[in-house]
């Protein structure tokens, strides 16, 4: 989700009082709603700043950030105050935080390049970051993959499929988004590869089947 819901208040306040509650469906339900609405945001804060790493990809750094954020947000939840402001507020200030601790580490890495990083008109910024991507094209995608998630989700069979469902449609790779919507972040890389892995196989070979039943004869 990209943008900012109209029920925020009520649904993300609802979200925070049930993770804290200790509800096994919150944690995911939270990086769902928000780990897009985050990188959104982010890509905005850079653009506006006019940043762009020449050593690195600032995606990453981007993705890193908002990684931070919600784990920060799990970890810690009662340092979130409800009555201040909503939950996405609250984690895009979050999010900032972490990009400019993360970006400013990245920059002192670079720092023995020519520039630690650029600054570009918008014209150029454009460019780089919309990559001449009709806005009418996007929306019509946008309806497609909707379309697609809504008929893949009927396969789920538990709220931990119906996360990995969601990133392996939005072709994810990162093995650490997983582990932290998936709760098992206090893993080894190791076992949280394996774990990650055992539910797309599942997920696989269910819609393999699923592909194959609707086949005519």
């Amino acid at each position: 989700m990209a943008t900012q819901p109209d029920d925020e208040a009520v649904h993300g306040r609802l979200l925070h009082v049930n993770y804290v509650a200790g509800d096994p469906a919150a944690r995911g339900e939270i990086f769902l709603r928000y780990f897009e609405a985050l990188k959104t945001h982010l890509h905005i804060y850079v653009r506006r700043k006019q940043l762009f790493l020449r050593g690195g990809d600032i995606d990453d750094v981007v993705e890193e950030a908002v990684i931070d954020a919600l784990t920060s947000y799990f970890s810690r939840p009662a340092a979130y105050d409800p009555t201040r402001r909503g939950l996405l507020g609250y984690l895009k200030m979050s999010a900032e935080g972490d990009f400019k601790n993360r970006f400013t580490r990245e920059v002192g890495r670079e720092a023995g390049l020519e520039s630690d990083f650029v600054e570009l008109d918008d014209t150029g910024w454009n460019s780089v970051a919309d990559g001449g991507i009709d806005p009418v094209d996007a929306i019509e995608d946008e309806q497609v993959a909707g379309a697609l998630l809504a008929r893949a989700e009927t396969i789920v069979e538990t709220e931990e499929e119906r996360i990995v469902l969601r990133f392996m449609l939005e072709r994810e790779r990162s093995t650490a988004v997983y582990a932290l919507a998936l709760g098992i972040t206090a893993r080894t890389p190791k076992e949280q590869r394996a774990e990650v892995s055992r539910i797309k196989d599942r997920l696989t070979k269910r819609i393999r089947r699923g592909l194959l039943d609707e086949s005519p004869d």
